[in-house]
Formats: C-alpha cells, structure tokens, sequence
C-alpha cells in the first residue's frame, strides 16, 4: 500500500508539472542523469546544451533507499559545465526557479556551489552552517547579490530536494528545503540579473570552460531550471514538499 502511494504521488507530480510548464512556463534546462542520453549528460528542455564532465565526475548508482537510480557523483576535483547558454538569455526575465535533488556525505565547512550561473543566481551549501543557500540579483541592482538562508544542513548522508525560486516583477522569494520554506520580500517590478556570457554549472562556480572552483563535494539528480510563473511555482513547491513526505514514509 504504501509503494502504491508513492507511485501514484509521483504520477500527479509529472501530470501538474507537464500541465504546469506547458501552459505556463517553459524548463530551460533539465538534466535527469542516466534518462536523457546513453551517456547520461545530455539535456532536455527548451535548450539542446548538455553538462560536459569535469575532472572525475561520473555517474553513479544511487543505492541508498529508496534510490534514485543514475545520479552525477561530484566531488571536490569534479563538476558538469554547460556554458553559456543563450536559451538563459531570453528565456529567463522577470522569473526564475532552480529544482534540484541532493547527496552529500562530506563534512567539509567550506562554501560548495550546487547549482547556478556566475553570480547571477545559484544555490550553495553554505560554509559554517552548511545549510542550502538561494542568490540572486535585481537587474536594478545588479552589483548588490540577495540571499535566501535554509535552516537545516544538507550534509547528513540523505537525499534532500530544494526548490528555489524568484519573482522579480512581484518582489518575491522563496528556498524550499524539503518542505521548509524560507521567503522574503522585496521591491517588486525588476527584472532577473542576467550576465549573457556567464557560465551555467552544476557542482562548481565556471570561472572558465574547464576551470571551476567552489565544488560541491556530493551527487546532485533531476537539476531543472525553469521560467515559471508564480501560480504554477507555489503549486509545484506545495507538491514538492507532499512527495518528500511520503517518500519518507515509505
């Protein structure tokens, strides 16, 4: 009973996300490992780019329960690079939304990028704390970055899905860490800061095509990037943190 509540969960996820993206929103960039390609980098979505491995990034089998099957394993020599994407361009205005699933065993107290391009927008494992950390800027103020601060750390051996998000035009925010929600308000009627020839990564910071820093030390999976409006992201975030109950359940 409880296997058949899983799956049919997760049935009503893919049928709101593809009502979702399709009459609202578009996904930019998807890299779901293992399920896109033979070589489990390519990605699908509005853009064809796909994540070049860096260093020592493989797949791997998940076998952690319930498991996640192929994710990217990443470390402190490795990460993904996708490069300058011009669909990120145009693609992303007034709205923004990071969806990403994550491993990390390690017990480094260093400052790890998850996900994100340059310093325009990006998820971090914070330093100290190592909590999940959202960044992003205001085209208005583009010098000035604002960050949204998780309450729980992420490197305790379990998979932890965090969906952030940013609606520039209405002012709002928010970082969903499993379910908890951290939100701020802000001066509304901007637009996403957008550096068209900064690089997108997953694992590090892109200073270069091959040269990252800042590396995350775990498995990322399922690592999405959307323009969505803020009708569908709070319908996403409400069902994100429903399914991260009931595979906890399980």
């Amino acid at each position: 009973m409880k296997k058949m509540l899983k799956i049919v969960c997760i049935g009503a996820a893919m049928a709101v996300l593809a009502i979702g993206v399709g009459a609202n929103g578009d996904v930019l960039e998807r890299h779901d490992f293992g399920a896109a390609a033979p070589d489990g980098w390519a990605n699908t979505g509005t853009s064809t780019w796909a994540a070049l491995p860096q260093g020592s990034a493989v797949l791997a089998e998940d076998v952690l329960l319930p498991s996640r099957g192929l994710v990217a394993k990443l470390g402190s020599t490795s990460w993904l690079q996708v490069g300058a994407d011009p669909v990120l361009n145009t693609g992303i205005t007034t709205q923004l939304m990071i969806d990403v699933w994550v491993y990390n065993p390690s017990t480094s107290t260093a400052m790890q990028r998850i996900v994100g391009r340059a310093y325009d927008w990006y998820i971090d494992q914070a330093s100290a704390s190592r909590f999940a950390s959202f960044t992003f800027r205001d085209a208005r103020a583009s010098a000035t970055p604002i960050t949204l601060l998780g309450n729980a750390a992420l490197n305790d051996s379990l998979w932890h899905h965090i969906v952030a998000q940013y609606n520039a035009a209405a002012g709002t925010a928010s970082l969903d860490v499993d379910g908890t929600i951290v939100t701020g308000t802000y001066t509304s009627g901007g637009t996403v800061s957008q550096t068209s020839t900064a690089r997108y990564a997953i694992g590090a910071r892109a200073t270069a095509d091959t040269i990252g820093t800042n590396m995350y030390r775990g498995s990322v999976d399922d690592v999405r990037i959307y323009n969505i409006p803020e009708p569908t992201t709070i319908a996403l975030l409400s069902l994100g943190s429903m399914l991260v109950f009931r595979r906890r359940r399980t």
